[in-house]
């Protein structure tokens, strides 16, 4: 490990800190909404505990992609270049977009799959696809 993070404490801190605005009874927000700062977070981590500079990755939120209609969660640069997009979707919902059942849901999938780097979360999986292909997979 060359960052000052594990990826144990990386994963930890984002569930410790999405339950939380997830289960707060003060306010009630969007579910999906809720897993943006822990997510944004968790990528800063995530390349700190690979040995890259957190402040070189940059999340930008809802991303305009003119040529496809869409806009993605996020797109995802590292030093200003473009490197991915996450799509987040509202816990529970899975993060396989083969099995979505919302209409909403799989005309998105039909838009964002040519892309060459998406992941796809729903907070507990994540999934990571290149153009229209499942090249990895993770359940926390």
């Amino acid at each position: 490990m060359s960052g000052g993070i594990s990826l144990a404490a990386a994963v930890s801190a984002f569930g410790a800190t999405a339950k939380k605005k997830l289960s707060n009874p003060a306010a009630t927000g969007a579910p999906e909404d809720q897993l943006r700062a822990p997510l944004e977070k968790l990528v800063k981590d995530l390349a700190e505990a690979s040995g890259i500079r957190p402040e070189v990755i940059t999340l930008v939120g809802e991303t305009t992609l003119a040529e496809i209609r869409t806009r993605p969660d996020y797109s995802v640069t590292r030093q200003n270049a473009l490197i991915g997009f996450i799509e987040v979707k509202a816990p529970g919902k899975g993060a396989d977009p083969g099995r979505f059942t919302d209409d909403h849901d799989k005309k998105q999938w039909q838009k964002l799959k040519s892309l060459p780097n998406l992941l796809y979360t729903d907070g507990s999986s994540f999934s990571l696809w290149r153009n229209e292909e499942l090249v990895g997979r993770a359940l926390f």
